[in-house]
């Protein structure tokens, strides 16, 4: 097979109810100069019968054991043959022209090394559209996913050479926040990124099996030590930049951390995950003395974020 200029990376795990509309999303897409490799994780279903029933040269089934999303990805960035890397999870899809618009971007700015997209949530009656307000070259990643820019696999592009350096491989030790440890380190040494202003990926949520999904009965706490695994990167930056960064991450876990106590019936039994990251003597008062009914509990998370609102 001759080099492409995209390789299409899709994780799989027992989604044979989404799968075929993921394979056709990119199938369908107006750029055409691509490889889909998708990596079977193991699956039980019959996802992998349908993947074989697909009949398109440019589809590329390999199997591995089970071993997570990161493992998957991994995998397919090895297998890769394209210049850049586009992520798709198996249950997600994009619109015609995503590929035409990274590629027509890239061409135009060759020295930007990773670009992502505005995107849409849908999961249930829930329809949200993601999408930062700047388009374009931002010049300081890290700045903008502080000031909101939302970056997640499906809408991510990257060249393949960022990841001749291992330290950017996902995490194949985390089940969760392995994706945002990847776009944090890539932030960190490529401060350049490429914004396409346009909704052109739709993320499903509480699909079966999701990677956005939120369940309680899997909670992982990787998130909580998310700044300790890319502090080689921070040392990269500014003080006062890599001090604000990690502001940043600690807000966004205390909203975590609020949120998970404001679901959960059982809140004491993981509260001694918390308590080490915890900078805030409301919260810390909350998980210790967690005596509030769920459905108070619920109400005042609700007017508590709403009060923080985003990190500044």
């Amino acid at each position: 097979m001759n080099n492409k200029k995209f390789s299409v990376v899709i994780p799989l795990y027992n989604k044979e109810k989404y799968i075929k509309r993921t394979i056709e999303s990119v199938l369908n897409q107006t750029f055409t100069d691509f490889e889909i490799i998708i990596i079977d994780d193991g699956s039980k279903d019959k996802s992998c019968e349908i993947v074989e029933s697909i009949n398109d040269p440019r589809i590329r089934l390999i199997r591995q054991e089970n071993g997570g999303p990161s493992k998957a990805r991994n995998r397919g960035i090895k297998e890769a043959k394209g210049a850049f890397i586009a992520f798709l999870d198996a249950d997600d899809e994009w619109l015609l022209k995503k590929l035409k618009n990274h590629y027509e971007f890239h061409s135009k700015n060759p020295d930007v090394l990773w670009s992502c997209t505005g995107y849409r949530v849908e999961g249930g009656k829930r329809v949200e559209q993601i999408i930062y307000p700047y388009n374009d070259v931002l010049d300081d990643a890290l700045e903008a996913i502080i000031d909101g820019l939302s970056i997640t696999s499906s809408t991510v592009v990257i060249k393949k050479s960022i990841f001749n350096n291992k330290d950017f491989l996902f995490n194949e030790s985390m089940k969760r926040s392995e994706d945002r440890e990847v776009w944090y380190k890539i932030a960190c040494l490529y401060p350049t990124v490429g914004h396409l202003r346009k909704i052109l990926s739709i993320i499903h949520v509480n699909t079966l099996g999701s990677l956005c999904a939120t369940g309680l009965d899997e909670t992982d706490f990787s998130f909580l030590s998310l700044s300790t695994r890319i502090e080689k990167q921070l040392s990269c930056i500014e003080n006062k930049d890599k001090k604000r960064f990690l502001g940043y991450l600690q807000h966004l876990n205390q909203k975590k951390m609020l949120s998970l106590w404001g679901w959960n019936h059982s809140f004491k039994q993981i509260s001694k995950h918390f308590e080490p990251y915890i900078h805030n003597n409301i919260l810390i008062f909350l998980i210790r003395f967690d005596f509030m009914p769920l459905i108070v509990k619920k109400v005042f998370v609700k007017l508590y974020l709403a009060t923080v609102g985003r990190y500044r």
